[in-house]
């Protein structure tokens, strides 16, 4: 019997393909939560990219999509993620400790999904900024 936890092939397919390049986007790149051009950024749709993607050793396109995402939803002064926002840089939501958790949990996965096909800075760039997560959180 499958583990229902485990996507089946063809799901994970579609899942991959979903973010490389069916899914909808800001004229940037940004893969957006939901279908109108205009909608927001959000963090589960980049927490689900980074386990799928490293999985499949798309990692170009999965550290661009985590820089734009940091970009859009990561709060500088406090260390924090939001959850959801505009896909328009400097307008930022307010970070929290749970959006942080998602994040700091997704980018530790993708990093033992990985290892070490994870092409060497970017892993050391996401190993710092897992302890800077941390350190946000207290």
């Amino acid at each position: 019997m499958a583990d229902a936890s485990v996507p089946a092939a063809d799901e994970f397919e579609r899942l991959r393909w979903w973010f490389l390049r069916w899914g909808p986007r800001a004229d940037s790149g940004v893969v957006l939560a939901g279908p109108e051009p205009d909608g927001p950024v959000h963090i589960d749709t980049l927490c689900l990219a980074l386990p799928v993607l490293a999985m499949s050793g798309d990692f170009a396109p999965l550290d661009m999509q985590y820089r734009m995402h940091r970009e859009l939803l990561w709060t500088e002064a406090t260390g924090l993620w939001g959850a959801s926002g505009p896909h328009t840089p400097g307008a930022v939501p307010p970070g929290t400790p749970d959006a942080t958790r998602k994040v700091l949990d997704a980018l530790a996965r993708a990093l033992m999904i990985g290892g070490d096909a994870i092409p060497a800075e970017m892993r050391g760039r996401w190993a710092r900024q897992l302890v800077e997560l941390r350190a946000a959180l207290g």
